[in-house]
């Protein structure tokens, strides 16, 4: 359990992520890059949730379209 925090840790340290990358991120030569063709979803869904009038269901909605 030990090793694999440590090796967790330094992929993390490098730059990498130590599991798969989140919606909207890349993984390019071992480093986490922004994903220029789903970025601006994300930051729009986030954006579209915080304004608090859309429940997360009518939000899935709206993206899909």
């Amino acid at each position: 359990s030990e090793e694999v925090k440590k090796g967790m840790r330094e992929k993390f340290k490098q730059g990498g992520w130590p599991v798969r990358t989140p919606l909207g991120y890349l993984n390019r030569d071992g480093k986490v890059v922004l994903d220029p063709d789903r970025a601006h979803h994300i930051k729009k869904a986030f954006q579209l949730f915080a304004q608090g009038e859309l429940s997360v269901k009518s939000l899935a909605q709206d993206l899909h379209s």
